[in-house]
Order: structure tokens, then sequence, then C-alpha cells
């Protein structure tokens, strides 16, 4: 197989995940770091683990991320912000939309 520079495993470098502000009214913001280049998903799941929004899939290089996201459309409430990585990272936050 073709080699793409993308390593399955490499999501997080340190499991750092900063979501501000938290609890949001209107965007919310998230930094992360990835130790290699990896193809990731940002979903916000509702606390009966429904997928609600696939806010970002893609491919990122390594290095620290934000990414700027708006809750246009989401209800009031408490969400899990799940971010996944290749094939064993995952890493998932609290986030309250007010």
């Amino acid at each position: 197989t073709k080699n793409s520079g993308i390593q399955p495993g490499a999501l997080l470098s340190k499991p750092d995940l900063t979501v501000f502000p938290n609890p949001t009214e209107n965007i919310f913001n998230l930094d992360f770091e990835l130790s290699g280049r990896s193809n990731i998903n940002i979903s916000l799941y509702d606390m009966q683990g429904k997928q609600v929004a696939l806010l970002f899939e893609g491919t990122q290089n390594a290095g620290n991320q934000r990414f700027s996201f708006n809750k246009a459309g989401l209800k009031p409430g408490i969400y899990s912000l799940v971010i996944t990585g290749g094939q064993t990272g995952v890493i998932s936050r609290k986030i309250i939309i007010k």
C-alpha cells in the first residue's frame, strides 16, 4: 500500500483538549495538539449517545490545532464533544450549550 504520510494512531501528543467558552452561547473554540498528520473527526453527541453534528472531518498536519464552531441549530443542553483520529485516538469533553 502507498504511504500517505498519515500516522493511524497519532492523535494527541498530550491528552489536552481545551473547549472555550464553556458554557457557550454562540461560538465555541477547540484547542489541541496532534503528534502527527492524522485523519480526524470532530463530532457532537447528545446525552443519549446520538450524533447530532459532524463538525469537521479531514486530514490535519501535526502541531497545534484550533477550530471554531457556531452552535447554530443546536438546542440548549449538555453535549459530548468527541475527537477521533486514526484507529486508536479518542478524546471527549462535555460542552454546555445555552
